[in-house]
């Protein structure tokens, strides 16, 4: 009797908590006087002053066609959540916890297994994910408190990744505010940039990524929301 009274109290807690952070990705900053387009952009913290921005923008209004994303090109690709990673996600995430899928019944949620806002009725998850982690692993980095975990929406079941080969950057609408985080090789943060979104969101990115990786330090960037600070994608080196 106790051990069901205690997975219900469990079960509670967590609806809540996923349900509050539904409530605070839904609020981003919405329209933006298009004049102040730029002047958001600065520079961010210093690997000893670590970015303490916040943001998440898990709710949001439409994005641009498909098609639109589908026909950029970019010299600094986005990257989802590699579906060798997701598989293991959807099992334990980087919490240690199993997902609890649901359907989604609202949509536009920002979804990292393939870079686009979900419909309404897909079955999505909210997990924890730590970006640095298996990259460290794999190449002997050492990212120390970097190593960071945060949630993430994705497709509760594989959905293939990312649609077409050239994808613009997601979620990259005007009046977005944005940080880019720099990464060196041994995974700690560098530097980093704010980038509030102008009319031509795409050719902005591009801008502050060849900016990011003119530095010679830089091997990857993470690009994040503001207000919340949830994580969207990794960019790597070309």
């Amino acid at each position: 009797m106790r051990e069901a009274a205690t997975a219900l109290g469990l079960a509670i807690v967590e609806r809540y908590f996923t349900e509050a952070t539904r409530r605070l990705e839904r609020r981003e900053a919405v329209n933006r006087p298009s004049g102040h387009a730029m002047r958001a952009s600065r520079t961010v913290g210093k690997a000893d002053n670590p970015d303490r921005t916040t943001e998440s923008d898990s709710r949001q209004r439409p994005e641009p066609p498909r098609g639109t994303l589908n026909a950029m090109t970019t010299a600094f690709p986005p990257l989802a959540i590699p579906s060798a990673v997701l598989k293991e996600l959807r099992v334990r995430d980087d919490a240690g916890h199993p997902p609890r899928p649901y359907p989604d019944d609202e949509g536009d949620a920002p979804l990292r297994c393939c870079l686009r806002s979900s419909t309404a009725g897909e079955r999505i998850a909210l997990i924890s994910y730590a970006p640095l982690r298996r990259w460290a692993a794999q190449t002997g980095a050492d990212p120390g408190a970097y190593d960071e975990q945060g949630p993430v929406f994705v497709h509760a079941d594989d959905c293939g990744g990312p649609a077409g080969g050239n994808l613009g950057y997601p979620w990259a609408r005007p009046g977005a505010l944005r940080v880019l985080r720099r990464y060196d090789r041994r995974g700690h943060i560098t530097g980093g940039r704010m980038l509030e979104l102008p009319d031509d969101a795409q050719a902005a990115f591009a801008h502050a990524l060849a900016e990011a990786f003119a530095e010679p330090e830089t091997a990857q960037v993470h690009v994040r929301a503001v207000e919340y600070g949830c994580y969207h994608f990794r960019v790597d080196r070309p």
